[in-house]
């Protein structure tokens, strides 16, 4: 990571320090739940006792086709598959260990956070604080516990059912991710968070990660072409983006950028014209206006156009519409890039 973006990295959790700290409610001040059982098998769950020590290793015992969807995306197209969900992944993979290291140690708990996280049935205010951090099984990320135990019994998919839960990581005061509030004010299409990402009790957590399933979130128009289309004369290209499989923003948080690409190649296949549209979310931390966001909303149509395009010579050429979206505009190095479909239209210059 160069100076600059580690600058930025610095400013950002500054920014959330400010955030956090101002309220009195950073994640050290909750506690360590898991100190507070350390050593304690306080919970039995059909003969077993379990504590937040409990590896989710043990819970593949009786819950093994779960624990492997969970664990190495065992069933999916996910990019991850071998690896883990995002979940299990999310103390151990390389963006988040990168950024990890650049911030502040007296921050890092607030990272921690989210992806190491203790028992988040503590969390009171689950919109606007975060659970606190565990200190054993840090590996394993989102484990079986931060989610099933809330330190007396065993939390079954019924008392899951409540997007509420998921705010408390997807949705905190940062900034970084408001994935929750947006599809509270945004979202009327009736399905929770658990229905889409959890569809028939799933623990693969689709998402960006899953190449068929991110290529549902956003539908991509036939270009349409305005003018004379002839060697030498100007005409425009226009198309829309419609958002009607999220329910929330695309792209989702503050790291995402979603890209429109453009293209136009000729018969043997030569890219002769790129123009690409950038939808991300704006930031102060990033020396950015918030103002100037520019997402694609729950149920939104944005209208895309490119204007002036000229083509030299006559024949027969392809306009390509291409929808991709990178996982971290501040370590391009480490990002990853989710294809979400395309569209073309072949056309005839004379």
């Amino acid at each position: 990571m160069n100076a600059g973006k580690v600058a930025m990295v610095v400013s950002f959790v500054a920014v959330m320090a400010v955030s956090v700290l101002a309220a009195g409610k950073s994640s050290a001040a909750q506690g360590d739940v898991t100190t507070a059982v350390a050593g304690q098998k306080n919970v039995v769950h059909h003969g077993t006792w379990i504590s937040f020590e409990t590896s989710s290793a043990e819970c593949s015992v009786c819950h093994a086709q779960l624990y492997a969807q969970w664990r190495f995306a065992a069933g999916s197209d996910l990019k991850t598959v071998g690896q883990g969900t995002n979940h299990a992944i999310s103390s151990t993979e390389p963006v988040y260990k990168a950024l990890f290291g650049a911030v502040d140690p007296t921050m890092q708990v607030y990272c921690r956070g989210c992806h190491e996280s203790g028992n988040a049935w503590a969390v009171a205010d689950k919109i606007n604080d975060i659970p606190a951090p565990r200190t054993v099984n840090v590996e394993e990320g989102i484990n079986c516990l931060v989610c099933h135990l809330d330190g007396k019994k065993i939390m079954g998919s019924r008392e899951l059912q409540d997007p509420i839960f998921c705010a408390s990581c997807h949705s905190e005061k940062s900034g970084l991710t408001d994935i929750y509030k947006e599809w509270l004010a945004d979202y009327t299409g009736g399905k929770t968070c658990q229905q889409c990402h959890m569809e028939g009790g799933s623990h693969l957590f689709l998402g960006y990660n899953s190449p068929s399933y991110v290529k549902t979130a956003v539908a991509i128009s036939e270009p349409v072409i305005s003018g004379t289309v002839s060697a030498g004369s100007p005409f425009d290209i226009g198309f829309t983006l419609t958002n009607y499989g999220a329910g929330h923003s695309v792209p989702g948080d503050l790291l995402r950028l979603l890209r429109a690409r453009v293209s136009i190649v000729d018969s043997s296949q030569q890219e002769i014209y790129s123009q690409e549209t950038v939808y991300y979310k704006r930031h102060p931390a990033f020396g950015e206006n918030q103002a100037d966001t520019s997402v694609i909303k729950a149920g939104e149509t944005k209208q895309v156009g490119v204007s002036g395009v000229v083509i030299a010579s006559p024949g027969i050429y392809t306009v390509k519409i291409e929808l991709l979206q990178d996982s971290n505009r501040m370590i391009s190095t480490l990002s990853t890039t989710a294809f979400m479909g395309s569209t073309y239209r072949t056309i005839v210059v004379q």
